[in-house]
């Protein structure tokens, strides 16, 4: 798009955005270099967020929190654990193995 700025009128809008690094840059004026992120920007890993935050936000009828985001987030961590494009999005149970261990990560050296 040659002029993302008509786009910002809208923006109040929307509640969230979800896309790569260079998408989310490209309508954003003044920013510069990469943003940071912990994960690789790898094919199906944004899918797998959208697929799990929406399981998650569905499934508590609109009430979601942090720990949904977090949620999602392992759902896309697990599809990226599945090398190469992933066949479909990770069962439940491979979302909460990923949940966990983070969980465990924290509790054994938590964040300053």
């Amino acid at each position: 798009m040659k002029d993302p700025q008509a786009l910002y009128e809208h923006f109040g809008d929307i509640d969230f955005l979800i896309g790569d690094r260079w998408e989310l840059r490209k309508p954003m004026p003044g920013t510069q270099g990469e943003f940071p992120a912990r994960l690789r920007d790898t094919p199906g890993a944004r899918e797998a967020f959208s697929a799990a935050w929406i399981h998650r936000v569905l499934a508590k009828k609109r009430n979601f929190d942090h720990a949904d985001l977090e949620w999602a987030t392992a759902a896309m961590s697990a599809s990226q654990a599945s090398g190469g494009v992933a066949d479909s999005m990770p069962d439940v149970h491979k979302v909460e193995r990923v949940v966990e261990a983070r969980v465990e990560r924290d509790r054994i050296s938590p964040k300053s």
